[in-house]
């Protein structure tokens, strides 16, 4: 289990270190999906007037039906 720890905000942190905050939380996110060969981002933004980060994912239903980008956030 990651305990969400404020300015813990690399995917090294969440997944070494077992913390992190919404950015280490994404950044561990888009790690694992690039490396399971999913087209991943980090979004940086704000939720309820405070920073956040949270991932956008490609969604594919096949080689030629691309059904768009996915919102993705894991502490929210």
């Amino acid at each position: 289990m990651i305990v969400y720890t404020e300015q813990c905000d690399t995917a090294y942190e969440a997944l070494v270190d077992k913390r992190a905050d919404c950015f280490g939380f994404a950044a561990a996110f888009r790690a694992i999906a690039r490396e399971a060969g999913l087209e991943c981002t980090l979004v940086r933004g704000k939720y309820s007037s405070s920073e956040h980060a949270w991932n956008a994912v490609k969604m594919v239903l096949c080689r030629c039906v691309a059904r768009g980008w996915q919102m993705d956030s894991r502490t929210r």
